[in-house]
């Protein structure tokens, strides 16, 4: 019983690892940044939370306005 429950705790944990998405550091110092594919439901403020960053600094970044919100689908530049 106790090896079939850590199994699947084991299974689980790596399933996940495999779940996360890839980080891919572009530009050239000091102008280094990521690129991010806007997933269903994200905003600039859930952006800013993911990434540790202002809202509007990322804005600026890829010179939108915030107030029109976010495509899905569309790449965004995380500097």
């Amino acid at each position: 019983m106790l090896k079939s429950v850590m199994l699947g705790v084991l299974m689980a944990g790596t399933i996940r690892v495999a779940a996360q998405d890839t980080l891919l550091v572009q530009g050239a110092s000091p102008d280094l940044y990521l690129t991010h594919s806007v997933k269903k439901g994200e905003t600039w403020y859930s952006l800013g939370r993911a990434y540790g960053l202002s809202p509007k600094e990322i804005a600026a970044r890829n010179k939108m306005d915030m107030n029109a919100g976010l495509s899905l689908g569309k790449s965004i530049l995380i500097p």
